[in-house]
């Protein structure tokens, strides 16, 4: 006998607070959740890019969505944004990472300010945000962590211009993996999607690819084509959802089968 499902995916009286809406997935992720009736605090260090996206967001009939400026270099930042999600909903449901940048810097050209520029953006936001939300998560008893990561962080950049890109997303798979096994007795899910070739976000990749290059890079993934960003934001709602309930401390691939070959 097939059970009934217990949860439809919707998001209503869900809060979710989602960091780095610049990105393309990021602000996806945003729309798809909003349209799903949840309560959406999304925040960004850039003015316009939050000003537009909760305007965009709210033509469409969203109300339940607020944007944040803030800057998430420092724990006060991450402490703030908390405090501010907090006082708009007594629980907080689900936090998304898609605070993401690449680098494209050969190693021996790699400066200080470049190393602590990628890695507070690619992880350190994300480690200081989860310091300042798992005791809340802790204390309400349950949550879910998903973030961006990428494949180089599983099996090493492909380009010798992307390391520092690479150890950050590398020090993400590791994070996602300790992070799940130390919260899950707190029923807290902790998980990453890692996206493949993106149209829309992932020019700055192939920009200066000519089309045999391109031709030969599908045809390393089973589904010869490139992925649209709302492929990988749905693999991201489906984290924060419900319906995500027994999945932690898991990367999702979500890249036409490329992993693989």
């Amino acid at each position: 006998m097939i059970s009934q499902p217990q949860f439809k995916l919707n998001f209503k009286n869900k809060t979710i607070l989602l960091t780095g809406a610049t990105n393309p997935i990021g602000r996806a992720t945003v729309s798809i959740l909003a349209s799903l009736g949840a309560k959406v605090i999304f925040s960004d260090t850039e003015r316009r890019v939050v000003r537009d996206l909760e305007k965009e967001l709210r033509k469409r009939g969203y109300r339940n969505v607020r944007g944040i400026v803030v800057d998430l270099s420092r724990p006060e930042g991450a402490r703030r944004l908390i405090k501010q999600a907090m006082s708009r909903s007594k629980v907080l449901d689900a936090f998304v990472n898609c605070s993401q940048v690449d680098s494209f810097i050969p190693t021996e050209k790699i400066k200080h300010k470049d190393w602590d520029k990628i890695l507070m953006i690619n992880l350190k936001r994300f480690f200081l945000c989860c310091q300042a939300i798992v005791p809340v998560m802790k204390s309400q008893g349950s949550g879910k962590i998903v973030t961006l990561c990428d494949e180089d962080g599983r099996q090493g950049t492909v380009s010798s211009r992307d390391i520092l890109y690479s150890i950050s997303m590398g020090a993400l798979f590791a994070f996602t993996y300790s992070l799940a096994f130390e919260l899950g007795p707190y029923n807290i899910n902790v998980n990453a999607v890692a996206p493949g070739a993106l149209k829309d976000h992932s020019q700055f990749y192939f920009k200066d690819k000519n089309k045999e290059d391109l031709k030969r890079f599908l045809a390393q993934t089973d589904l010869k084509r490139f992925g649209e960003v709302l492929e990988a934001a749905y693999a991201v709602v489906f984290l924060a959802s419900d319906w995500a309930n027994f999945i932690t401390g898991q990367v999702f691939s979500v890249n036409g089968g490329l992993s693989h070959n």
